[in-house]
């Protein structure tokens, strides 16, 4: 408890799911109603991170409106739900799920928002060549250099395969691009666990939110810069 003494509520919740929380009290402000949505908290002395389910109603006080929030543990099944077990990110369908809450937000309120798509280069052959087994190492290790280079307000997921993807809340292109770069270079300088295996690279196709854009459009503009980028000889970003 006295760890929580000049702590706010929002203060223990992980900063890229702060964005979502804050929709759900504006929205319920604004007399719209929400649904239950899982978000991270840390432990206030610990630092760790824990998942939970929580929901946001309103709440009249002395003639004032204001918004209530409560949440509850959830429990593994819920986490193998929306957690890529491979690399430890959301799994697609959490991410695009994401992705969809804070489009409709960036929408309603002409925030910005990028999106990035990444591929790793050449990995059929690199699967063919090392085996299955260093392949998923290798997925596993590019998952913890995305964790380590980006923002604490961007949000990763694997994508499917080796195709990963990253949402940036709050973000113009040339940011997008800066974010992009540092995830270049540090892969690529990224040494792998096995003797054998050579430094993979790369490609990256960014997208960037424009007004009536909905998800299917984020995703399209992504996926053919990243084609592009690919087609290009690898090993680069296209915008």
């Amino acid at each position: 408890e006295e760890a929580l003494v000049g702590m706010e509520a929002m203060d223990l919740v992980v900063e890229p799911d702060r964005i979502m929380l804050r929709e759900k009290m504006i929205l319920m402000l604004k007399g719209q109603s929400t649904y239950p949505f899982e978000y991270r908290i840390l432990h206030p002395k610990s630092r760790s991170e824990r998942w939970v389910r929580g929901e946001v109603v309103s709440s009249l006080h002395n003639g004032r409106k204001s918004t209530l929030g409560y949440y509850s543990d959830i429990d593994t099944l819920m986490m193998q739900n929306i957690m890529d077990s491979l690399t430890g990110l959301y799994n697609r369908r959490y991410i695009l799920q994401l992705t969809e809450q804070v489009l409709d937000n960036a929408g309603r309120y002409n925030h910005p928002l990028s999106f990035i798509m990444l591929d790793i280069d050449h990995f059929k052959t690199y699967n063919d060549t090392y085996g299955h087994q260093e392949g998923d190492k290798a997925l596993a290790k590019i998952g913890a250099v995305v964790k380590r280079v980006i923002r604490k307000v961007d949000i990763p997921g694997r994508y499917g395969g080796e195709e990963f993807c990253v949402l940036l809340p709050e973000t113009c292109m040339k940011d997008a691009r800066d974010v992009s770069l540092r995830l270049m270079h540090s892969i690529e300088n990224e040494t792998l666990d096995s003797d054998l295996a050579r430094g993979l690279t790369i490609s990256l196709g960014l997208s960037e939110f424009k007004n009536g854009m909905v998800l299917a459009d984020l995703i399209r503009d992504a996926d053919k810069n990243l084609y592009a980028a690919k087609s290009m000889g690898r090993n680069r970003m296209v915008y």
